[in-house]
């Protein structure tokens, strides 16, 4: 169709459609949505299955039996859509009397003899009937061909759904001229017998000559591509009606210079995929104009009545022995196995389906096609092999069948567009022992010896077998499907216009789980067809992912053995395991053996070797060069580039908001590199660790930016801790130091360099300024971006080196959130805690503002209340306890938020039923969990209102290329439901702890499942389930660390500092949970006075003073900082067991709150609501 031709115009304008019709040939209607539209050679302009003559000849007909029921005389006299049968005269007699004509009429036995009852108003039950399933005479009626049969009688199980529509879907670089695809339609209909097959019951096909096929024409030019997705998505599953053909139509969406796009559907009664290849190239042909080839005909004419399309049918023995077999092969197969849903299974088969569509990782791919070449095999056989090993890795099962479509065309029928297509099933058996390679091999073998019985239709194989318990809700004898389709080469072109073939999701399912792989030229494409009443989308999602992970894992090398318990992936290769010996052989790297960790002075800055892991073994070294992506590549940016980026694009919008304070991306572009001047000028190599004792604020952040502009690493350092404990770790860590004022800086000035941000900013305002570096350092994804001090369980705090991969990975485009420039982010969380990392980074390298508020706001609800509205906040993380003071006191607060993301501990589903139930809660509720070690988040979850009523809140599973593992004390998958310790890795894993290589070969251990052998994962210690859909529930810690106010703490480390104390003879410390949190606990015995010992001898009683409680906690703020004081409860003694080990239940009965003593003696400062809330 030509610019020239003014139709319906398409738009959205809130959220509803507004048609503007203009004039062309055909008969312009409004939608349901309001929307106009064309349907050009549709009932309204053009005739079609059924002119005007038939319907009205129809309608006579049924008035003619229903006057005649009556006793009115049939004399075909009209009658009023709203005549009600009853209120006619009518009684059940009649009734009967009228449905029996009604069966002579329609042909159709099946007919209710009820009928009038259920539709007593003369219009209601002509829609019943179907206007025009009389229109062939009798002796035009034809039986179904099997196929026919089978689709016949699903469809009757399943009236109006599209779970039996085949679609082809086009995208042109240009509208086509629709009047011209009109025409060709109609002849490639008038061209094919199918197209011009009708069905009417009780299961009989007639054709009609002269059909048209009904064509649609949208103009929405200008319309959002989400109102298009809809458009298509309604005519994909629009329901045709059996009885008019053709069952074939087409929409055309003009999108204007856009191009247009294309959706031919018909019903597979009359089409399978083999006819959609004829179809295009008949069509195109048409478009064209081109004439028939020369000597071509059409073997079954335009529309042959007399025309029997069943298959030449075997002999009686023939067909009774493939039977026998098919019985054979099935007898005792499984027919219900354990897929892992998580919505309880519906009573009935309910068809309402969605897909899960992923791209299949390039090296699986070839690893499966590979095999296939390798062994003179189809790709289809292949597929159904990892198929198989999907399914067993998720279901535990190994006994598994599973249907796929096979063609039942003779060579006679290969130009025939038709139905075609019919189910074999084939039953495997993973056995012990058997690889990917010996699979695919049996996979094979079952294929042809099915293919050898395929004369025998699916629906006889079914019948044959005894029923099963619970198939009434089930897909008949499997619940799993496969599709493989190559449509490398498929197409059409429309005049000078090629596009290629795409099919679009029906909103239906055939089978709980239907895996369709399409290969696309050199991608292949997976899509999940899943059950919307077994699986939830995440469920969903999450199951394929396990799926391709072990298929990709088990054809890697499809030599080794494959696993069968449910979830394994191979066994450690000797190649692992020396990996995993070589771990527990690191040494530590002498802290000053050479410049800038682990740079040499001969090590030119941005050369150094990739993959450098500062403080860790050569081995690992190497491993993890292996393991790790070339981050140099041009896809890589780190943040810090991505920060100057805006800078550069949007150098006057808001970076950074505190208080009065307001700094663009201009100037934090301009400060942070005069930081990163200072520092190299300072001699400071890339590397080098750069310790940042600031508070928060503008200047911590500029601090921060600018080491990593110099391509140092930043440690943040709490500013409010101890002193003692500051100097500690900037003496263990650092190589300089970034301060604020000179005040701070006298702090450490004796242990390192200090370079002043107020020096630089007098400089900055004198009009001095430090020349910038020549050549910025080339900063690598394996370069450490910042260390974090984590807790200690030596009472000595551990360093971790996060790289800067893993913020990129972290941030801003994460699947679990998308940052961007129109977003506020929240920055309250203390800088030293690795949740500053999403806050800083995920605002600037987003471009977004980062709004940073002090501590005292965030401890106060209806502070964060004025604080979240006055500041426009999008987007916030709180930890759990926090969350629950919000919601217990202002749950109001988080409405105008559009993420909310929290954790840090479990989180309590009746506080959060309280947000929901609030009537405005955010948009989204994230939970977020992961330890430092593995940057901020290793898994995220949505929280919805289903997760509270079954009363689990799960951590969610990863996300990017995150890998987590709920694994048993032997180190192998656990199933789903049971208990395991989660191990975490991918992009975001730390490097280790600094100068602490046994820590790091106990924590960061050998990733068993890793077929290149290399990568690690973190065992966090975290105990939990795994959950049906392929998350994970949080159950608690399996070693000494709790999490206390979001903090992660070593129990460890509290006990160590505390039992030093002089006054302390001997201390037990655990958590406690209480309804905000879990509280540190120590128990301590105080020491006798040294002077009474001396002067006690000869064996008199020692007498003991009783604790200074008072001041123990003085001297314990001195070293800990706030969130790791603990509450102390004196005890004469520690009470033992009878195996003299401590008496668990006995010490935390005797710490129990009481009403004398509710609190004993708490260290922390007051704040709002609890006694011992967390320093931010």
């Amino acid at each position: 169709m030509g610019r020239g031709h003014d139709g319906p115009r398409l738009r959205a304008r809130a959220g509803k459609f507004e048609g503007v019709a203009g004039e062309r040939e055909g008969s312009w209607t409004m939608n349901g949505a309001g929307a106009a539209d064309g349907r050009i050679g549709s009932a309204a302009g053009r005739s079609g299955g059924r002119d005007g003559a038939v319907a009205a000849g129809w309608r006579a007909a049924v008035a003619g039996a229903w006057r005649g029921g009556l006793g009115c005389g049939a004399d075909g006299a009209s009658v009023r859509d709203d005549a009600d049968f009853f209120a006619e005269g009518g009684d059940s007699v009649a009734a009967v009397e009228t449905a029996i004509a009604l069966r002579e009429l329609t042909g159709s036995d099946d007919l209710a003899l009820d009928i009038l009852y259920e539709h007593p108003e003369f219009g209601r039950l002509l829609a019943a009937l179907g206007d025009g399933c009389v229109a062939p005479g009798q002796d035009e009626f034809r039986e179904l061909t099997p196929a026919e049969e089978h689709l016949w009688e699903a469809e009757q199980r399943h009236p109006g759904t599209p779970i039996h529509h085949i679609d082809a879907h086009y995208r042109f670089a240009r509208s086509p001229n629709v009047p011209r695809l009109i025409a060709a339609l109609d002849e490639v209909a008038g061209r094919y017998a199918a197209l011009q097959r009708g069905f009417a019951a009780p299961g009989r096909a007639f054709e009609v000559s002269g059909v048209s096929v009904p064509v649609r024409w949208v103009d929405a030019q200008g319309v959002p591509d989400a109102v298009v997705r809809t458009l298509l998505d309604d005519e994909i599953r629009t329901p045709f009606e059996l009885a008019h053909p053709p069952l074939l139509r087409a929409l055309v969406v003009d999108r204007g210079e856009v191009g247009a796009e294309l959706l031919i559907t018909a019903h597979q009664l009359v089409c399978d995929v083999a006819s959609l290849a004829l179809l295009e190239g008949e069509l195109q042909r048409r478009y064209a104009g081109a004439p028939d080839p020369v000597g071509r005909t059409n073997p079954y004419g335009p529309a042959s009545a007399s025309l029997v399309a069943r298959p030449a049918a075997p002999s009686a023995a023939d067909s009774a022995a493939a039977l026998a077999s098919w019985r054979a092969t099935l007898a005792g197969c499984p027919r219900a196995i354990a897929l892992p849903h998580d919505l309880p299974r519906p009573g009935t088969l309910d068809v309402a389906g969605g897909v899960h569509r992923m791209v299949v990782p390039a090296r699986a791919s070839a690893a499966l096609h590979a095999v296939a070449a390798g062994e003179r095999l189809s790709p289809f056989m292949t597929w159904v092999a990892g198929y198989l090993v999907g399914l067993a890795a998720v279901t535990g099962e190994r006994d598994l069948v599973v249907a796929v479509p096979v063609s039942t065309r003779r060579p006679e029928q290969r130009d025939e567009v038709g139905a075609f297509v019919d189910t074999l099933p084939l039953r495997l058996t993973l056995t012990p022992g058997l690889t990917a390679r010996a699979l695919a091999r049996r996979v094979r073998r079952v294929v042809a010896e099915a293919l050898a019985r395929r004369h025998v239709p699916f629906r006889r194989i079914v019948a044959a077998l005894p029923p099963a318990p619970g198939e009434h809700s089930r897909a008949p004898l499997t619940q799993v499907g496969l599709t493989y389709l190559d449509t490398s080469e498929r197409g059409l072109r429309l005049g000078r216009s090629w596009a290629g073939r795409t099919s679009m999701p029906t909103g239906g399912t055939k089978y709980e789980l239907l895996w369709a792989v399409t290969r696309r030229g050199d991608r292949t494409i997976a899509e999940l067809e899943y059950r919307t009443g077994l699986f939830s989308e995440q469920a969903a999602a999450d199951l394929h992912a396990r799926m391709m992970t072990a298929i990709e894992t088990a054809f890697a090398d499809p030599d080794v053995e494959l696993p069968l318990p449910a979830g394994v992936l191979p066994r450690r290769t000797a190649r692992r395991r020396a990996m995993g010996e070589r771990a527990a052989r690191i040494e530590a790297v002498p802290p000053r053996a050479v410049d800038a960790i682990g740079l040499g002075p001969d090590v030119e800055a941005g050369k150094a070797p990739r993959g450098q892991t500062f403080g860790l073994a050569a081995g690992f070294v190497e491993a993890r060069r292996m393991a790790s992506p070339v981050v140099e590549d041009a896809e890589y940016v780190p943040v810090h580039e991505l920060v100057r980026r805006h800078a550069r694009e949007r150098p006057d919008a808001i970076a950074i908001r505190h208080r009065e304070r307001e700094l663009t991306y201009r100037e934090l572009d301009e400060q942070a590199a005069e930081v990163a001047a200072g520092l190299r000028a300072a001699g400071l190599r890339r590397g080098a660790v750069v310790a940042v004792p600031i508070g928060r604020g503008a200047d911590l952040v500029i601090a921060c930016l600018g080491v990593l502009h110099a391509g140092c690493a930043y440690l943040p350092v709490d500013v409010r801790q101890p002193t003692a404990r500051t100097r500690s770790i900037v003496r263990a860590t650092a190589q300089a130091a970034l301060v604020a004022d000179e005040t701070t800086a006298a702090l450490v000035a004796d242990l390192v360099p200090v370079l002043c941000l107020e020096l630089l900013a007098e400089r900055r305002r004198s009009g001095a300024r430090t020349a910038p570096s020549a050549t910025p350092p080339r900063v690598h994804g394996d370069d450490i971006a910042y260390v974090m001090s984590t807790s200690g369980s030596t009472g000595t705090p551990k360093a971790v080196m996060v790289p800067h991969r893993a913020i990129s990975r972290l941030v801003p485009h994460a699947e679990y959130l998308r940052i961007g420039v129109e977003d506020r982010v929240a920055q309250l969380c203390n800088p030293a805690f690795d949740a500053s990392t999403f806050e800083i980074w995920g605002a600037l390298s987003g471009g977004a503002t980062l709004v940073i508020e002090d501590a005292d706001v965030v401890l106060s609800p209806t502070r964060l209340r004025a604080f979240l509205a006055e500041q426009r906040i999008t987007v916030l993380w709180l930890t759990t306890t926090l969350l629950n003071q919000v919601i217990d006191v202002a749950p109001d607060a988080l409405g105008r938020l559009r993420v909310l993301l929290a954790g840090g501990e479990p989180h309590d589903p009746r506080r959060l039923e309280k947000l929901f139930a609030g009537g405005r809660p955010p948009a989204r509720v994230v939970n977020g969990y992961g330890p430092t070690e593995n940057t901020t988040f290793s898994t995220t979850h949505d929280i919805t209102p289903d997760d509270l009523r079954a009363g689990v809140v799960p951590i969610g599973r990863p996300f990017g290329d995150g890998t987590a593992y709920a694994l048993d004390s032997r180190g192998l998958p656990v199933a789903a439901g049971e208990e395991g310790e989660l191990y975490v890795g991918g992009e975001g894993l730390a490097h280790g702890y600094l100068n602490a290589p046994a820590a790091t070969a106990a924590a960061f251990v050998p990733d068993p499942f890793d077929p290149r052998g290399g990568r690690r994962l973190y065992r966090t210690g975290d105990r939990v389930r795994q959950l049906p859909c392929g998350s994970f529930q949080f159950l608690g810690r399996r070693d000494h660390q709790v999490k206390a106010k979001g903090v992660r703490v070593e129990l460890g480390e509290v006990e160590a500092v505390v039992r030093r104390q002089p006054t302390v003879a001997d201390t037990v410390v655990f958590g406690r949970p209480t309804d905000n949190g879990t509280e540190i606990v120590a128990c301590v015995t105080p020491a006798p006075d040294p002077a009474v010992i001396g002067a006690g001898g000869g064996g008199a009683a020692v007498t003991v003073p009783a604790l200074d409680v008072a001041a123990l906690g003085e001297r314990l703020r001195l070293e800990l900082p706030e969130y790791m004081l603990p509450t102390l409860v004196p005890l004469d003694r520690i009470p033992i067991d009878a195996d003299g080990k401590v008496d668990r239940a006995a010490l935390e009965a005797a710490a129990r709150p009481t009403p004398e003593a509710p609190r004993r003696a708490n260290l922390t400062t007051p704040q709002v609501l609890v006694t011992n809330d967390v320093k931010w």
